[in-house]
């Protein structure tokens, strides 16, 4: 493993870490903390890194700005006038307005979880909306904030009695998606049960205050600074973190920008410098970042990849993310990457031995997950790896509340967490071919596609544990199959065959990828039996330069965000099928006359679970409008968003006993068609990522023969 000879300096460079997550945690708006993008605290964050970078021997150090919404939050309270007096500390939600400095005063009324049932009982028009939030049916905060605003509320408590701020006192932040709307601040568990029972015996006033303000055309700013690569130094790896926070943000993310620096004053200082040029980033906007979007977040890194250095995405052999590490009860260390990347991950892992800290071992996902940086680097076609979460109470007891602070640090980790990372870097960084594995991803597409003839779909599947020389591996997701959970059961699936047309195209596509899959093991077989090659550096660089094109040919064509919320990383063609086999169901139930049996069908398409819950208005705004593809301002996922099928309306008719659905048979059988046409498009985007694959692997196998590339064994 290369860049042995600096472990002595390891306990200092945990010390090192630690200091700078200190640090870093420190910077705040107000006591509770907020470094927002566009604020000034995150600012100060970026300058502090940037000083910190130059200081530790990283080169081209420099701050590189790009737009956002910026957000400026000075603070909240709430104030209970009757029928008894009483305060209560708050917080709000990022990217929500503020109130009049004198407040807003209004009687209070509860309302629920804000869904469509608890409004049909309550009048919020004038008045302070008490909404409980459990994120219990995937909806966001925005769900019954705006359900409550269309309905004339004029502000909105918000408390989660479930999910997220469970700990005594603790309150919450996220990004909000409500921009404009009403204002809005969340209360401890306690104090919004406190406030539930008092509305239950009788009526409650009080006066909401908050400091905040949206700042359009404000910037944002990451960090860059670059150890310089000996050998490839225009081949790069690059390690991310990101810079911004609520609260304190000491887990989530000082800790991440801590083991960046580690790691890059571990490079400075080591006697062997990487083959490859490594690029240090700590990301701005990653918590929010813009408004009237579903994809308000990861902004730093999508602008970085995608319009500071476009050129890089053929060049990056690999990024590698840090976000939210250390979390005090993890069990597991889990590392999660793209599939071209699982098994060297696997592998690299499995040489580094037990872990302190992590009693559980080593455990693996993929994909990478939509929420963090990796996911904006992995749709522009760059192999990714990121750290991941094992089962704990962090998230809902500790995550995004005032509580994420070095007192709840799980430092007895940082050690094993600053170690793999290292040592997964400088090897990617130095070897002298990429450890890419095409085939056995490719393997899961072909069975997935296997599995729509004669079975329409097949749900997760989750690997066993191995043992590796007495560590516990295990996958804690297997890519195998597919990405999204079944809602259809197999019983019923048997029943809705594919056309024939359809089964064609399904037929023609795997029998594509079988092939790519033959010509990838080829490959990979002889480029492991090159392992100890000798050859030229120009000669390994042009053969890693190919395996990088493969591999963004796969990244950014494999996966697609679609599934329930919109935003579930799935193959491009399971959702589609899915729709598809939904809503052949439910015609099959409505030409039997079964109109109850029909409505149940259409649950089983992605979108309804919304549409069941909340007005159309709701509905339209919060879902449909925010993950329209052809909505470019709107989303930067929008070249990696899967269309929606709308079946409010049907769903809406159907359900209701006494509503006109004569109309409902020929509109889904539009939708229908429009469901099999995209999933026809979806199997031509898999062809055409097929094909681009066996032109690199046929380009890889022609220079490898050309260039004599032989093992020295």
């Amino acid at each position: 493993m290369p860049g042995q000879d600096d472990t002595d300096r390891l306990p200092e460079l945990h010390n090192y870490a630690y200091k700078v997550m200190c640090t870093v945690s420190g910077f705040g708006a107000t006591e509770l903390g907020f470094r927002p993008a566009g604020s000034r605290a995150a600012l100060d964050t970026a300058t502090y890194l940037r000083d910190e970078m130059r200081r530790i021997g990283l080169e081209e150090v420099r701050i590189e700005q790009f737009p956002v919404v910026g957000w400026d939050f000075r603070g909240a309270s709430l104030d209970v006038h009757s029928p008894e007096p009483w305060s209560a500390i708050a917080s709000t939600y990022g990217g929500v307005v503020g109130t009049p400095p004198v407040g807003i005063r209004a009687e209070v009324v509860r309302a629920g979880s804000g869904r469509l049932q608890d409004f049909s009982r309550v009048d919020p028009s004038g008045k302070i909306v008490l909404l409980d939030w459990t994120f219990g049916d995937g909806a966001w905060v925005s769900f019954p904030v705006t359900e409550a605003a269309s309905r004339g509320a004029v502000a909105a408590i918000v408390y989660s009695s479930a999910n997220f701020a469970q700990a005594p006192g603790a309150l919450n932040c996220h990004n909000s998606k409500l921009g404009e709307s009403i204002p809005v601040v969340n209360v401890s568990k306690t104090d919004g049960e406190r406030m539930a029972e008092i509305l239950a015996r009788g009526p409650m006033e009080a006066t909401v205050r908050l400091n905040a303000a949206l700042l359009p055309g404000a910037t944002g700013n990451n960090v860059v600074g670059v150890v310089r690569g000996t050998t490839w130094p225009d081949q790069y790896v690059l390690v991310g973190s990101h810079l911004d926070a609520w609260f304190h943000g000491f887990i989530d993310n000082a800790s991440g920008t801590g083991v960046l620096m580690a790691i890059a004053k571990s490079m400075v200082n080591s006697d062997e410098r990487p083959r490859r040029t490594v690029v240090f980033v700590a990301h701005d906007a990653e918590e929010f970042g813009a408004v009237g979007t579903d994809f308000d977040f990861c902004l730093g890194s999508h602008w970085l990849i995608t319009r500071e250095h476009p050129d890089w995405a053929g060049k990056i052999a690999a990024y590698v993310n840090l976000d939210q590490v250390c979390c005090p009860n993890d069990r597991d260390f889990v590392v999660a990457s793209t599939p071209d990347l699982s098994e060297f991950v696997e592998e690299a892992c499995a040489r580094i031995g037990p872990l302190a800290g992590y009693p559980g071992g080593f455990s693996f996902g993929v994909p990478p997950s939509v929420w963090t940086d990796a996911w904006p680097y992995a749709t522009a076609g760059v192999s990714a790896i990121q750290n991941g979460w094992s089962e704990s109470d962090f998230t809902e007891q500790i995550y995004h509340t005032q509580y994420d602070n070095a007192d709840n640090f799980g430092r007895d980790k940082l050690p094993a967490t600053v170690e793999v990372f290292r040592r997964l870097t400088l090897e990617l960084a130095s070897r002298p071919l990429l450890p890419y594995a095409f085939s056995s991803p490719l393997r899961d597409l072909a069975a997935s596609l296997a599995n729509l003839v004669p079975k329409p779909w097949a749900g997760f599947t989750t690997e066993g544990t191995e043992n590796t020389e007495g560590i516990r591996v295990e996958k804690t997701l297997s890519f195998s199959v597919s990405s999204v959970p079944s809602v259809v059961s197999e019983e019923d699936a048997g029943n809705v065959q594919p056309h024939p047309e359809e089964e064609e195209a399904i037929t023609r596509t795997r029998d594509l990828i079988e092939r790519a899959v033959g010509e990838a093991e080829r490959v990979e077989r002889r480029l492991k039996e090159a392992e100890g090659l000798v050859a030229g550096a120009d000669v390994q660089s042009r053969v890693s330069t190919l395996l990088m094109q493969a591999a963004g040919a796969l990244n950014r064509n494999l996966l697609t965000l679609g599934g329930e919320r919109g935003k579930s990383p799935t193959l491009h063609h399971e959702h589609y099928a899915n729709d598809a086999r939904a809503l052949a169901r439910a015609l099959a139930a409505l030409e039997a006359g079964d109109r109850m049996a029909a409505a149940a069908a259409l649950e089983g398409v992605f979108s309804p679970k919304f549409g069941r819950n909340y007005s159309c208005t709701t509905y339209q705004s919060e879902f449909l409008q925010r993950l329209d593809p052809d909505r470019k301002d709107l989303n930067w996922g929008t070249d990696r968003l899967a269309a929606c099928t709308d079946v409010y309306g049907e769903y809406t008719a159907l359900a209701s006993s006494d509503g006109d659905a004569s109309w409902v048979l020929d509109s889904l059988e539009r939708k229908h068609a429009a469901a099999l046409k995209n999933f026809r498009s979806a199997l031509l985007r898999v062809e055409g990522m097929a094909r681009d694959l066996l032109g690199a692997f046929t380009q890889m196998d022609v220079f490898i023969g050309q260039a004599g590339i032989r093992s020295d064994r």
